[in-house]
């Protein structure tokens, strides 16, 4: 029986995207791959691993629905992250003791920070509101 070569969508890193055929059901394979030795000689063969998600179209359509909502939960949650990581680090330089000035500097530059990331933010829905308007 001949097989049809299966084409493989690079989404980054060892992960690929194809489409795949099996007891008449069309799916969406979406799946980690890894470099192993080949039987004969010492060449690398590159083979999928069990790490991967198998959708139909209608799962995969819902999915590219939900894609601009998770990217801005993405971004605010990795936001919300940073800012808890600042927010421990700044509790733990207020038990120790700064002159005024010091503090206030501080305090300056975690604003600025703040701002920059906002703005990083926003620029991230910007790009993701463009990729969506027709």
């Amino acid at each position: 029986m001949n097989t049809p070569t299966l084409t493989k969508y690079p989404l980054g890193g060892n992960l690929f995207a194809f489409v795949k055929t099996s007891r008449k059901n069309v799916k969406i394979h979406v799946r980690h791959y890894t470099k192993r030795l080949g039987t004969t000689g010492n060449q690398a063969v590159v083979v999928p691993t069990q790490r991967g998600v198998v959708m139909d179209l209608r799962e995969f359509q819902q999915l590219l629905h939900a894609q601009k909502r998770l990217c801005i939960d993405y971004y605010e949650t990795v936001i919300s992250q940073s800012q808890k990581k600042k927010q421990q680090k700044k509790k733990k330089k207020k038990c120790s003791s700064l002159p005024e000035e010091e503090k206030e500097e501080e305090e300056e530059e975690e604003e600025e920070e703040n701002m920059g990331q906002d703005y990083a933010f926003q620029a991230n829905v910007s790009a993701i509101n463009d990729s969506y308007s027709l």
